[in-house]
């Protein structure tokens, strides 16, 4: 069934993806899991992002891991076009003012790129 954005829900491990784009991704993290580049993989976290006491909004993240390096990355695949969106960056924004973290977008189309 195609969703929000014409996306197509896959199953990968038992677990369904939104897309089959983060599906093919998780599937590239499981590998740096595998070989060591990365762990702590965690799928769909959610953050609150409250500003003031007050829940402004949530973000709910693809992908959060720590590399070899220990370094934490926030990471959510997304068609490029969505990524640039007024929305999406002050989300981006709010996100990395209240976490410290720079959320790396994925493009949907080169989800092995990275």
């Amino acid at each position: 069934m195609a969703g929000r954005y014409n996306q197509i829900k896959t199953m990968v491990d038992n677990i369904e993806f939104d897309s089959k784009s983060e599906a093919l991704r998780y599937s590239h993290l499981l590998t740096k899991v595998k070989i060591g580049e990365i762990s702590n993989l965690q799928l769909q976290v959610r953050f609150d992002v409250i500003l003031n006491k007050v829940r402004v909004c949530k973000y709910i993240a693809d992908f959060v891991y720590t590399t070899s390096s220990g370094k934490v990355i926030v990471e959510d695949v997304k068609n490029a076009h969505l990524a640039s969106s007024p929305l999406w960056r002050l989300k981006a924004k709010l996100f990395k003012a209240m976490y410290g973290y720079q959320i790396k977008v994925v493009d949907s189309r080169n989800v092995l790129g990275s």
